[in-house]
C-alpha cells in the first residue's frame, strides 16, 4: 500500500465527504460571472478567522483586560486631583515724562516702549527675582487662605522651607506663562496646586510680583537721578548760603554798596558763565551715573558683550561737540551784550552764521553718530534686524550706551570750552582796583550759586514728578479664582483609554497566545496543514449529562455499557449521524476497492481512540455489514470496559491457540456486531502484532467478517499502531480538539505514512461548534441543530426529524 498523500486525494473524483455527508467535488470549476467578488469571500474568512482567535483566547482577553483596566482604573483613583487657575496681566507699554526727565531722554531696558511680548515671556518665565519673591509671600503667608491647612507647596514638615526651593517648584512644577493670543498684549499667568485657594494665591502673587517688578525697574534710573540731584540740591543751598554770608560780612566791613558798570558786566558774564559750566557738570554727572546703570543691566544681561571700541569716529563727534560749544559761549555773549537778540537773532549778521554753523556742526554728528553706533554693535556681534528675546534687549541696551557716551564727550567739550572763556574773563577781572575785584568775586560766587541751586532744583522737582507718575507698563486686568473642579486627572477619560489599552492588550496577547498556540481546534486546522478530515464528531459531554445525569455506563440489552457509545445507546442522535458520515468517508477513501480492514489509532493517550473505534464498529453494523471490533491496545485495553465483556478469552487466546481449538468470538447483543477483547496480559505486544500468526488470524478473519476495526495504542506511547497498520486497508488519525497539538498529529501522520500506511484521514474528537469562534458559522446549520435536539430526540420522533443539513467545508 502507498502512503496517503494530498496529491493522491485532489486526483479523485470527490474529496471526502465533508464533516455533515456532503460529497465535495474538487474538479476544476469554470470562472462563473460572480467570481470577481471572490474578495469578499476572503474578508468574511480572515474575519472569521479572527473571531475564532479571539474566541478561542477569551479568557486571556478578559482576564487581561480585568488585570490592565482593574490596574489603571485604581491608580487613576489614587491620583490627587490638581486644580488650574489664571491671572491675566495686560503688557502694554506707555510714554511717560520720565523721558524728559531724564539726561538725553532715554529710559532703561523696562521703561522702554518697544519691548515685545516675547521678551516680556522671557523675562517672566526665568526671572529668578520673581520667583524668590513670590516664595517668600508664600512663605509668610503659610496657610490656605480661609483655612488653617498649610499651603502644599511648603510641605508636610514642621521646618520652614528655603526660599530657592520654593521658587524651583514655582518655576519647574506650579506656575506657567503663555500668551492669550497672536494678536492681543496678554500674558496668562497659570498655576497648577492639589489646593484651589493655593492655585489662585500662587498665580495673583506671581502676578503682583511680576507688575511690581516692572514698576521697580521703570522707576530705577529716575531714581538714581532724584537721588543725585538730593544731593546737588542739599551742597547748592549750603554754597548759597556761605556766599551770602560772605558777601554780608564784607559789605558791612568795608562799607561797599555796589560795582560799576565795568564789574558788573564781568560778574555776570562769569557767573551765567560759571553757572552753564556748573549745569553742564550736573548734566555730566547725571549721564555718567545714567550710562553706568545702563552698563550695569547689559553686564548683568550679557556679561559677554563689553563695548570695547578704537575708532576713529569717536574723536571727530568730540571735535565737533568742542566746535559747537565755542559756537554757543559766543552766541551767549552776544545775547549778553544786546538782549534784544534773542527774540530777533536775525538783528546781528554774525549771530545768523553762528547758528547756521551750529546746525551744520549738529548735522554732522548725527551722521557720525548712527556710523559709531553701527561699528559698536558689529563690534558687539548683534544684529539690529534680528527680532527675538535676548537679541533684541542687548541691541537696545548696545544703543542707549553708545548715545551716552556721545552726550558726555559733547558736555565734556562744553564744559572744557566754558572753563577756557572763564579763565579769560578772570583775568580782565584782575585789572579793577582790589576792592571792586573781591566784591567783584563774591557776587560772582553768589549768582553761580543761586542760578546752580535754582537749576537743581527745577530738575529736582521734575524728576520728582516723572518718578511719582511711573506705574511701569503691566496691569492684572483679571486675578485668579479659585477653581470648581480639578483639570486633572480626568477620570472618566483615563479610565475609558485605559480600557482601549486593556482591550488592544488582551487582543494581542490572545492572537499571540493563539499563534504560539499548536493545539488542533477545528476541521480547518488539520487541512490547513495539508491533511484531510476523515470526520467531526461533536462533544459528548451535554447529551451524557442531560440523559444520563453524567453517569459513565447504562444498561443496554442486558449489558452494561458506556454512555459514550452513542451509535448504539442513542442511534437517532446528532453525534450518531456525524458517525454515520464517518462511515460514507470510509467507504469513499479508496473508490477503486474495498475498505475491510479498519485501524485505529491516535498522537496520545485519552484522545478517544477507543469509543471512536466501537462507535464505527457499531455504525458499519446498523449498515448490515458482519463487523468485528478487535482491541489490539495490550498495554491499555478498554473495550471490555465499554462493551460489558470479559477481557478473555480474547485476541491473545486467537493468536496462541495451543490446543487447537480457537475461543469463540461472541456478539455485543446488536445484529451483526462482534468484539473481541484483547485476552491476557503479556510481556511484548509489539512482537505479536507483528508476527506471521497474527498476520494468518486476520487472513482468517478477512474470510468471515465483512469489516475489522483494530482499536491500536497511541503511536507516541509504542509502535504498535505502526506495526499493524501495514495489514490494514485504512487507518485512521483520531485527534482531541483542544487537546491534540500540531506537531503530535503531524508525527504521527509520519510514522504511519513512512511505512507504507494507508492514512485516509484524521477524525476530530469531542468537536463543539458553538464554542468555536468564527468557524461556527460556517457550521451555523449544525450549531441550531445541535441546539435544538440536545444530542437526542426519542425513537418516537425520528420519523420526524429533520435530516442534519450538509454544509461543504
Amino acid at each position: 500500500m502507498k502512503p496517503y498523500r494530498q496529491d493522491q486525494k485532489r486526483s479523485t473524483r470527490f474529496d471526502f465527504v465533508d464533516t455533515f455527508g456532503e460529497a465535495r467535488n474538487v474538479a476544476p470549476k469554470r470562472q462563473s460571472p460572480g467570481a470577481d467578488y471572490g474578495h469578499i469571500g476572503d474578508l468574511s474568512g480572515r474575519v472569521q478567522e479572527a473571531v475564532d482567535v479571539l474566541y478561542r483566547g477569551k479568557w486571556i482577553l478578559i482576564a487581561t483586560f480585568v488585570l490592565i483596566a482593574g490596574a489603571i482604573t485604581w491608580y487613576n483613583m489614587q491620583l490627587i486631583p490638581e486644580y488650574e487657575s489664571s491671572a491675566m496681566l495686560l503688557v502694554h507699554p506707555r510714554q511717560t515724562d520720565a523721558r524728559e526727565a531724564l539726561p538725553g531722554g532715554e529710559q532703561g531696558l523696562f521703561a522702554r516702549s518697544d519691548r515685545s511680548l516675547a521678551n516680556e515671556l522671557i523675562v517672566i518665565r526665568n526671572s529668578l527675582s520673581i520667583a524668590r519673591s513670590t516664595a517668600q509671600r508664600l512663605i509668610d503667608t503659610q496657610t490656605v487662605p480661609g483655612s488653617d491647612e498649610r499651603l502644599p507647596i511648603l510641605g508636610a514638615g514642621e521646618s520652614t522651607p528655603k526660599v530657592q526651593d520654593i521658587a524651583r517648584r514655582l518655576q519647574f512644577g506650579y506656575v506657567r506663562i503663555a500668551p492669550e493670543g497672536r494678536d492681543v498684549d496678554v500674558l496668562r499667568v497659570t498655576a497648577l496646586s492639589p489646593s484651589p485657594d493655593e492655585a489662585s494665591l500662587i498665580a495673583n502673587l506671581y502676578a503682583e510680583e511680576y507688575v511690581r517688578l516692572t514698576q521697580e525697574a521703570s522707576r530705577a534710573r529716575v531714581h538714581a537721578s532724584r537721588s543725585f540731584l538730593e544731593r546737588q540740591e542739599e551742597v547748592r543751598r549750603e554754597e548759597l548760603q556761605l556766599v551770602e554770608e560772605r558777601i554780608t560780612r564784607y559789605m558791612s566791613v568795608n562799607g561797599a554798596v555796589a560795582l560799576d558798570a565795568e564789574g558788573q558786566f564781568l560778574v555776570t558774564q562769569i557767573s551765567q558763565l560759571q553757572a552753564a559750566r556748573d549745569e553742564a557738570g550736573i548734566d555730566l554727572q547725571m549721564e555718567e551715573a545714567s550710562l553706568a546703570s545702563l552698563e550695569s543691566e547689559l553686564e548683568r544681561i550679557s556679561p559677554q558683550l563689553a563695548l570695547r571700541v578704537a575708532s576713529s569716529v569717536e574723536r571727530d563727534i568730540e571735535l565737533a561737540q568742542q566746535k559747537i560749544a565755542e559756537l554757543e559761549v559766543t552766541r551767549q555773549q552776544a545775547f549778553l551784550r544786546n538782549p534784544s537778540l534773542r527774540d530777533d537773532p536775525a538783528g546781528d549778521p554774525r549771530l545768523a552764521d553762528i547758528n547756521q554753523q551750529i546746525a551744520q556742526l549738529r548735522t554732522s554728528i548725527a551722521a557720525l553718530s548712527r556710523q559709531y553706533v553701527d561699528e559698536v554693535l558689529a563690534v558687539g556681534g548683534i544684529d539690529l534686524t534680528v527680532e527675538g528675546g535676548g537679541l533684541s534687549q542687548v541691541s537696545e541696551l548696545n544703543r542707549q550706551v553708545v548715545q551716552a557716551r556721545i552726550r558726555i564727550s559733547g558736555l565734556r567739550a562744553k564744559q572744557d570750552v566754558m572753563t577756557n572763556r572763564l579763565a579769560e574773563y578772570e583775568a580782565d577781572l584782575k585789572t579793577l582796583p582790589e576792592q571792586t575785584i573781591e566784591l567783584a568775586q563774591l557776587q560772582r560766587a553768589r549768582q553761580a550759586a543761586e542760578r546752580m541751586y535754582v537749576n537743581v532744583e527745577e530738575k529736582l522737582q521734575e524728576v520728582r514728578i516723572a518718578e511719582e507718575s511711573e506705574i511701569g507698563y503691566a496691569a492684572i486686568i483679571r486675578e485668579a479664582l479659585p477653581p470648581g473642579y480639578p483639570v486633572r486627572p480626568n477620570r472618566r477619560k483615563n479610565v475609558a483609554l485605559g480600557a482601549l489599552f486593556a482591550l488592544g492588550m488582551g487582543i494581542v496577547l490572545a492572537t499571540v497566545r493563539q499563534r504560539l498556540d499548536t493545539k488542533i481546534y477545528t476541521p480547518d486546522d488539520i487541512r490547513d496543514r495539508g491533511g484531510s478530515v476523515v470526520g467531526v464528531i461533536p462533544k459528548l459531554n451535554r447529551v451524557i449529562k442531560e440523559q444520563y445525569g453524567g453517569a459513565e455506563t447504562t444498561e443496554h440489552a442486558g449489558r452494561t455499557v458506556s454512555t459514550r457509545l452513542v451509535t448504539l445507546v442513542q442511534p437517532t442522535a446528532v453525534a450518531a449521524e456525524a458517525y454515520r458520515h464517518v462511515r460514507t468517508n470510509i467507504q469513499f477513501s479508496r473508490p477503486d476497492a474495498i475498505v475491510q480492514t479498519i485501524l485505529v489509532t491516535s498522537p496520545s493517550p485519552s484522545e478517544g481512540k477507543s469509543v471512536t473505534a466501537l462507535n464505527i464498529g457499531v455504525i458499519m453494523a446498523q449498515a448490515g455489514r458482519k463487523t468485528l471490533v478487535i482491541d489490539a491496545d495490550l498495554r491499555r485495553p478498554t473495550v471490555h470496559h465499554q462493551l460489558g465483556l470479559s477481557r478473555e478469552p480474547g485476541l491473545i487466546e486467537q493468536v496462541f491457540n495451543e490446543t487447537g481449538e480457537r475461543p469463540p468470538i461472541d456478539s455485543v447483543g446488536i445484529e451483526h456486531l462482534f468484539a473481541l477483547p484483547s485476552g491476557k496480559t503479556i510481556a511484548n505486544p509489539a512482537e505479536l502484532l507483528g508476527s506471521k500468526r497474527m498476520r494468518e488470524m486476520i487472513y482468517r478473519l478477512r474470510e468471515e467478517y465483512d469489516v475489522i476495526v483494530f482499536d491500536t495504542p497511541p503511536v507516541f506511547m509504542a509502535t504498535d499502531a505502526v506495526l499493524l497498520s501495514t495489514q490494514c486497508d485504512a487507518t485512521i488519525i483520531v485527534a482531541l480538539a483542544g487537546s491534540t497539538k500540531t506537531h503530535e498529529h503531524d508525527h504521527c501522520l509520519n510514522a504511519l505514512t513512512n511505512v507504507g500506511a494507508n492514512v485516509i484521514g484524521t477524525l476530530l474528537n469531542q468537536f463543539e461548534p458553538i464554542s468555536a469562534g468564527g468557524y461556527r458559522y460556517k457550521y451555523r446549520y449544525y450549531a441550531q441543530y445541535y441546539n435544538r435536539y440536545s444530542y437526542g430526540y426519542g425513537q418516537d420522533e425520528a420519523a420526524n426529524a429533520l435530516p442534519v443539513p450538509a454544509v461543504s467545508a
